[in-house]
C-alpha cells in the first residue's frame, strides 16, 4: 500500500507532467512542490510561486515568505509543523517575464490537483492565503475581508496572503487577527 509521501510524489509528479500546463513550463521555470510535515495542525496554501521560489523550488521562500515567518512567529505558530504550497505550482509570467495572477483557467485546472494535495497532506485546518486559494476551495466566498480567519466548513481559514503587509503595512494588524486565529484553532489541539 502507497504512504502518503509515495502519495504526494504521484501526485506532484502528474501535475508536473500534465501536458495543460506545458505552456508555462519554460527553461528556467521550475516546478515548486509543497514543503512540510504530513498530518499537520496545518497547511497553508497560497497563490503561485515567487521568483526565489522558482529559483529554489520550495514555496514561500521570497520577500512574502520572510513576512509569513514574522507573521507566524508573532502569533507563536512553528513554521516548521506546518505544510507549505500554491493553487499553481509555476511561477506565472507575462510575455515580458513580469509575474502575474494567475489566470482562471490555471486556477481552475489546479483545483483538482489542490483538492488531492488537501487529502493526502490530512491537515487539522487549512490556512487559505489570499483571495485565489480562497476563491478555490470557498468559491462562494467574494469578499476576504469579511471572512478572515473565520473557521469555516470546520476546516478551512480564509487569510490574507502575507504579500499583503509588503505592500501596505499599514494593514499588518487586520492581517496578523486572521493568523491569531489559527493559532488559537491550533492551539485547541495542542490542550
Amino acid at each position: 500500500m502507497a504512504t502518503a509521501r509515495d502519495r504526494l510524489k504521484d501526485l506532484y509528479d502528474r501535475y508536473d507532467k500534465d501536458p495543460v500546463f506545458d505552456y508555462l513550463r519554460e527553461d528556467d521555470i521550475n516546478f515548486v512542490p509543497g514543503t512540510g510535515v504530513l498530518n499537520p495542525t496545518a497547511m497553508l496554501i497560497g497563490e503561485a510561486p515567487g521568483v526565489m521560489e522558482n529559483a529554489r523550488s520550495i514555496p514561500f521562500v521570497g520577500p512574502a515568505g520572510k513576512k509569513l515567518n514574522e507573521l507566524l512567529f508573532k502569533v507563536n505558530i512553528d513554521i516548521s509543523d506546518l505544510f507549505l504550497t500554491n493553487v499553481l505550482k509555476y511561477i506565472p509570467r507575462t510575455s515580458e517575464r513580469k509575474i502575474r495572477t494567475p489566470t482562471e483557467d490555471e486556477i481552475e485546472l489546479s483545483k483538482s490537483y489542490v483538492l488531492e494535495e488537501i487529502d493526502v497532506v490530512n491537515p487539522s485546518f487549512v490556512g487559505l492565503c489570499g483571495r485565489i486559494p480562497t476563491k478555490v476551495i470557498l468559491p462562494n466566498i467574494t469578499s476576504l475581508r469579511m471572512v478572515n480567519g473565520q473557521l469555516i466548513n470546520k476546516k478551512y481559514v480564509p487569510l490574507y496572503h502575507p504579500a499583503v503587509v509588503l505592500y501596505k503595512p499599514e494593514k499588518t494588524q487586520e492581517v496578523l487577527a486572521g493568523y491569531r486565529v489559527l493559532a488559537s484553532l491550533i492551539q485547541t489541539l495542542e490542550d
